[in-house]
């Protein structure tokens, strides 16, 4: 087992002793959770950036990359998710859960200007985001895509993150990546307290419930 692998077990089964050192010792928390990261931002640089933008790009060999944006009355923010989607992505697949305003209409108007490149599925009925992920997930598998990303049509999730992502992906070294907020340097300060400290129990509860020790933030959307 190597040193990344275990960094995240002690994530998880030492979830409260990690709280009681950091109100008891701010210090040495600080310091602990630094090198940490430090580590495990290191451990990302390792499995490498540099040979993404190889990897997707123009040729017929080249791996087909699709996004699933499920949207639910998203009218203000789901024309910026399509507008900021890197050129390197191939389908843009908007899965509308039954929205009660203009999120439709927008689609399609972006839709009419490429309409090889964005795909809208409209369910008849509000089912939940899970299945419009599903929805997704399910029309990328069908037309036979190399690699699919859940991105929000909210406009939250940054696109800049997603070499990082898919690189180990569309190289073939993994089947699947997660997101992680918890590990990154300016985490603490940056996500409010309450919900940086539940999306950790969370995430805790799911690695007990599901044995996927390894995914250390399974509340982000990436």
């Amino acid at each position: 087992m190597d040193l990344y692998s275990l960094l995240v077990r002690f994530e998880a089964s030492s979830f409260y002793l990690v709280l009681l050192f950091y109100f008891a010792w701010y210090p040495l928390t600080t310091s602990v959770m630094w090198v940490f990261t430090s580590i495990l931002f290191f451990r990302q640089k390792e499995v490498g950036e540099t040979d993404f933008y190889d990897s997707v790009g123009d040729g017929d060999s080249q791996p087909m990359v699709s996004f699933v944006i499920p949207a639910y009355n998203e009218e203000q923010l789901v024309g910026r998710v399509i507008e900021t989607m890197p050129e390197y992505v191939d389908k843009i697949i908007v899965v509308d859960d039954k929205s009660s305003d203009k999120t439709v209409e927008i689609v399609k108007g972006y839709a009419e200007k490429q309409p090889e490149r964005i795909i809208l599925i409209e369910h008849q009925q509000n089912q939940g985001v899970g299945s419009a992920i599903a929805s997704g997930y399910k029309w990328a598998r069908d037309n036979k895509m190399d690699a699919t990303v859940v991105m929000a049509g909210d406009a939250q999730m940054a696109p800049e993150d997603l070499p990082t992502l898919l690189e180990p992906i569309v190289t073939g070294q993994i089947d699947y990546s997660k997101g992680n907020r918890l590990f990154t340097g300016n985490a603490w300060n940056l996500i409010p307290k309450v919900r940086y400290l539940g999306n950790s129990f969370l995430s805790l509860l799911t690695k007990i419930a599901s044995g996927y020790w390894h995914v250390a933030d399974s509340q982000t959307g990436y």
